[in-house]
């Protein structure tokens, strides 16, 4: 490869890279911004603030551009001034604890032994992993890293036994009643080096989560932008505005409305676009999400006909996006919305999710604040006058306004909350950074996305027919009792479900004098009529009086299960 001088092009690629969200964060805040002039113009710019050291950064680039020419000096110097050191991160914006504990473990020890010391967290993961690069080694599957056994042997081994109980005080953070708290920590040396060495395959598997999100999330947005079929959306929930009045009473102060903002940014072939749905609801759950996102694909499918794929990244708060019901939301309702529709689901890194929507939501917030305080907008006081007033302010923000109401009459429409009811957990969900529906009610999932292994997970049971289903039509092929059923049959098993019940199809896979052992089939078309039997065998013990008819379905040579529409009624 031929040398690359440092050259203006250099220096693009250098101030870009400061802007990429695995090296710098999105401030949220709708007053975290600084004025830049551009062309003799004002403009007001979202402030980021580095994850890491600028040494840290410029090592980071020269292992991805070793033929740059360029020196830690002028990297520093092409900082752009939007992009703010991590020492001078505020108090308010969300910092990583992983790697905040790592930091704060190795300033005790910089102290303590500085020329023994891990300058950065890198040096530390370095020195934890046979491989930085390698899934076995950073995923804690290597026999010979993994439990910190060459943290061990590389460099605490090496550190003199007298050292070790030098007296030492450092802090973490930790959790106690359900908050987070700084504690400070006092012991010896050896102390802080059992707690390195206790963390470190979290941690160091923690950071290879977080560069494979990162890293595949630039790469698919470029295939966005080279593919008109395939998209990237990303969503999350900016801080809720509080609706104010200009000049108010001192009792108002204490009775102020809040107003949701969902905010996202959709990369395709063209430019970015950015939406914000807007809400009087402030339930930031599973409801408001489901109905958020099919209301914004819904809008991009229109503006994108060719589009087939759909990549959607958020981070994984587990009360909004990493959940059974959300994912149960994505292999049944949104699938039936969307059929033809190819959709996957990346999951950021624990507290690493801070991106481009943070500064949707911080540009719609600040320009209704301004506009208000500058008396410019009406009055402010609910999500239907700030919608008003941001599509004024905002006008290349698609800007939509869903109201509670909406929100409930969508779940109620779609059954949701009995799909919910009957919905299983995924084992080790929290460590899921990648999902994708594969037939209805299933799931694909894995550790990071471009992980070769997978697992499947079925979430619901596919649903023939409902007691209280709405638009269920009664079947004269159904029967109150089962007769005569022998292994391999295809039945229909009833299952009661709270006040309710719900009921499934499956093939006799077993049986004893009591029971009959049901491997289910999942439906794999919007109309219910085929079904296959899932990749993850699904099966269940169950008792005569709870089948309710037997099928003699015709069976095709891929192995799909045809069922006549009079049996399975819409």
């Amino acid at each position: 490869m031929n040398h690359v001088t440092a050259t203006t092009t250099t220096y693009d690629h250098v101030r870009e890279f400061y802007e990429r969200d695995d090296i710098s964060r999105q401030a949220p805040g709708m007053r975290d911004v600084v004025t830049v002039r551009e062309g003799g113009v004002k403009k007001k710019i979202q402030k980021r603030h580095l994850t890491m050291s600028v040494l840290e950064a410029y090592r980071y680039f020269k292992n991805e551009h070793p033929e740059s020419a360029i020196g830690k000096s002028k990297f520093a110097e092409l900082r752009p001034s939007h992009v703010l050191r991590s020492s001078d991160t505020p108090r308010n914006v969300c910092l990583c604890r992983y790697h905040e504990n790592i930091k704060l473990a190795l300033d005790c020890l910089q102290h303590i032994i500085p020329r023994q010391a891990f300058q950065s967290t890198q040096d530390f993961v370095e020195a934890v992993a046979c491989n930085p690069e390698s899934p076995l080694c950073m995923l804690g599957q290597c026999a010979e890293c993994r439990n910190g056994k060459l943290l061990e042997m590389r460099t605490l081994c090496n550190i003199p036994e007298d050292d070790k109980q030098i007296k030492a005080t450092w802090y973490a953070w930790e959790t106690k009643e359900g908050l987070p708290n700084k504690v400070q920590k006092t012991g010896t040396l050896s102390d802080v080096l059992n707690f390195l060495k206790t963390v470190a395959t979290k941690f160091v598997h923690h950071c290879f989560v977080k560069k494979q999100q990162s890293g595949f999330f630039q790469a698919i947005k470029l295939q966005a932008k080279a593919d008109q079929e395939t998209v990237v959306l990303q969503v999350d929930f900016a801080e809720n505005y509080i609706a104010a009045y200009q000049d108010q009473i001192q009792s108002a102060h204490w009775h102020q409305k809040q107003v949701t903002v969902f905010p996202s940014v959709l990369w395709s072939d063209g430019d970015p676009e950015s939406y914000a749905i807007v809400s009087d609801s402030l339930e930031h759950d599973k409801r408001s999400v489901a109905t958020f996102l099919s209301k914004i694909v819904e809008d991009i499918k229109m503006k994108h006909p060719a589009m087939k794929e759909i990549h959607i990244f958020s981070d994984g708060a587990a009360s909004q996006f990493k959940n059974k019901f959300m994912w149960c939301f994505m292999s049944t309702t949104f699938k039936e919305l969307f059929p033809t529709l190819r959709v996957q689901w990346h999951f950021f890194a624990t507290s690493h999710g801070k991106g481009a929507v943070d500064g949707v939501g911080a540009t719609v917030k600040r320009a209704v604040n301004t506009d208000f305080l500058c008396r410019q907008a009406v009055l402010v006081t609910d999500a239907a006058s700030f919608v008003a007033s941001a599509r004024q302010s905002c006008p290349n923000i698609n800007i939509k306004l869903i109201t509670s109401s909406e929100i409930t009459e969508f779940i109620q429409h779609h059954n949701l909350n009995e799909r919910w009811a009957n919905t299983s957990a995924v084992p080790g969900t929290q460590s899921v950074h990648h999902i994708e529906p594969v037939s209805w009610g299933e799931v694909c999932h894995k550790i990071y996305s471009e992980a070769e292994q997978s697992g499947v997970h079925t979430l619901l049971h596919s649903e023939i027919t409902s007691a209280e289903s709405p638009g269920h039509k009664s079947s004269e092929h159904q029967s109150t009792a089962a007769k005569n059923i022998k292994t391999g049959d295809c039945v229909l098993v009833q299952f009661k479900a709270n006040k309710s019940f719900r009921q499934f199809v499956g093939l006799v896979n077993n049986q004893d004098q009591e029971a009959l052992e049901i491997r289910f089939l999942r439906r794999n078309d919007s109309a219910g009529l085929v079904y296959i039997l899932p990749v993850m065998e699904d099966k269940a013990w169950v008792t005569p009086d709870q089948v309710i008819e037997t099928f003699t379905p015709k069976v095709d040579n891929r192995g799909r299960y045809h069922f006549g529409e009079a049996v399975f009624a819409e």
